[in-house]
């Protein structure tokens, strides 16, 4: 079922005023190792690092994530929440496109270690033209 939600209020609802927030982070996503700090991420901040890969670059998600965690003072960024994030700044993108927008996050430029996009990003990729 669609949602009647603009994708913009998705992306605001997502960042404050609870995120970005420091957690203990699940030891099966570190090694076994107890007592590291996961940051679960302000989708508002994933977007603006999104907005700073350059023309013509791409950026791993893993990078990204360990990027975004050094700057909380973390060991990682939850992956989960980021996948999730970056859904709902692709689908944000999209309708700001289709709004006449020309400056939106190039989200397509986010690739996993294989050198592609994430699958359910393609997918939103896909399904409208550039």
């Amino acid at each position: 079922m669609k949602s009647n939600v603009p994708w913009r209020v998705k992306l605001e609802r997502a960042s404050a005023p609870k995120n970005p927030h420091l957690t203990e982070a699940p030891e099966k996503w570190v090694g076994g190792q107890k007592g590291k700090k996961m940051v679960i991420p302000s989708a508002l901040e994933l977007d603006e690092m999104i907005r700073q890969i350059p023309d013509g670059q791409t950026k791993n998600i893993n990078d990204l994530r360990a990027e975004y965690a050094a700057h909380h003072g973390a060991d990682i960024t939850c992956p989960l929440t980021s996948g999730i994030f970056l859904r709902i700044i692709a689908e944000n993108a999209e309708e700001e496109r289709a709004q006449g927008k020309k400056d939106v996050t190039p989200y397509w430029r986010v690739i996993t270690d294989n050198g592609q996009m994430p699958p359910k990003i393609q997918a939103i990729y896909d399904r409208y033209p550039h």
